[in-house]
């Protein structure tokens, strides 16, 4: 058991741990998607689209994934700015 071998942690340990693993993924998720939103004029309706599917089906990664590749997309557009 998981519980005995980590000495001095009890069940209200690992539930904190697991709420605040809950709220962080919660944030993540709803930051996500309204960077979505607000960074449609950069791509169409179906990249948004589908976007706002990859980050709800795939929970922790597509929100990961989201953040890397608008914040190379960001870059990108600053530099051709520029």
């Amino acid at each position: 058991m998981i519980t005995a071998a980590v000495a001095g942690t009890g069940p209200q340990t690992w539930e904190w741990v697991a709420s605040a693993a809950l709220l962080a993924w919660l944030i993540a998720l709803v930051w996500a998607m309204i960077r979505i939103e607000k960074t449609k004029h950069r791509r169409d309706a179906v990249g948004t689209l589908g976007w706002a599917v990859v980050v709800l089906c795939l929970p922790v990664l597509g929100a990961i994934c989201w953040f890397i590749f608008d914040h190379a997309a960001t870059q990108k557009e600053r530099e051709d700015t520029t």
